[in-house]
């Protein structure tokens, strides 16, 4: 049986239709790309907790700010998920009595990052965290 050129690329359009028409096609593929981002939200969460427990330099300020300046924090939802992966490393350290990331940010003077963060949350619909 001989499939003409133009049916085979029609049989092949209809097929990466379909595929791509299947319910959670899109959710599974947002999934992989934030899952690529996990490890850096967590490693970040770490840095930012070690350079805000005490007082600040300068440069520490400048990490602090690049970190969160990054522009894979730019999207609300991997603010979201650096947020829950910073209370999660505040957890863990027994230390959630100061505060979320935007009151410890606040705390250490940083309040233009801290009200970045904190909008960059309330399009994703968060609120802030309670101890």
């Amino acid at each position: 049986m001989k499939i003409k050129k133009s049916h085979l690329k029609h049989i092949v359009q209809e097929e990466i239709k379909a595929a791509l028409n299947k319910k959670g096609a899109k959710t599974q593929l947002r999934e992989y790309y934030e899952d690529q981002y996990y490890d850096t939200t967590v490693s970040d969460a770490e840095l930012l907790y070690r350079l805000l427990d005490g007082w600040t330099t300068s440069e520490e300020d400048q990490t602090i700010s690049d970190v969160l300046m990054n522009d894979q924090y730019e999207r609300p939802q991997m603010m979201a998920k650096l947020y829950d992966s910073f209370w999660s490393v505040l957890k863990r350290n027994e230390d959630t009595d100061d505060g979320d990331l935007i009151q410890w940010l606040s705390d250490d003077g940083l309040f233009t990052l801290s009200g970045y963060v904190s909008s960059q949350l309330r399009m994703h619909g968060y609120g802030p965290r309670r101890s």
